[in-house]
């Protein structure tokens, strides 16, 4: 997958989020760096750390955005509301069409996988594969984003 980072890019997508809002690549525009925590219902680890984002989503600079995409929201609509509500998100949470779960199937090898992007919504830096092994997983994402702002 490393080989095919410079290749991901997130400049062009049209879905809708949790709450049934259509959402597209304008998202990034108003940010210097949006991160993007891609996540599934089924992985534990990704739910596990979905606190933690909230948590660096509540110490954000204003320039700066979290938004996920729950990989079988499509599927699973409801359970993901409810992981949404139990853990208190208030970043948006996407629901990918088909055109987007081609897309992450393609370029995602594991659950969670972590983007950070650009106001255009291409790629910065390499992703982050799976739950940082950190004493800190908040302050490590918040340090990640402070990396593509220097």
């Amino acid at each position: 997958m490393a080989d095919k980072a410079s290749e991901i890019s997130f400049s062009s997508f049209a879905v809708t989020d949790l709450n049934g809002n259509a959402v597209t690549q304008d998202i990034f525009k108003d940010y210097d760096v949006t991160m993007i925590n891609v996540w599934a219902t089924w992985c534990g680890p990704c739910r596990r750390e979905l606190p933690d984002i909230q948590a660096a989503y509540e110490k954000l600079p204003a320039n700066v955005n979290i938004i996920s995409i729950c990989d079988d929201a499509g599927q699973e609509t409801e359970l993901a509301g409810q992981i949404v509500e139990k853990v208190g998100i208030q970043y948006a949470v996407l629901v990918p069409d088909d055109a987007m779960d081609e897309f992450l199937n393609e370029y995602i090898s594991a659950f969670p996988t972590t983007f950070l992007v650009d106001k255009e919504g291409n790629v910065i830096g390499q992703p982050i594969v799976g739950v940082p092994q950190a004493d800190d997983v908040t302050q490590y994402y918040l340090d990640y984003i402070g990396s593509a702002l220097q």
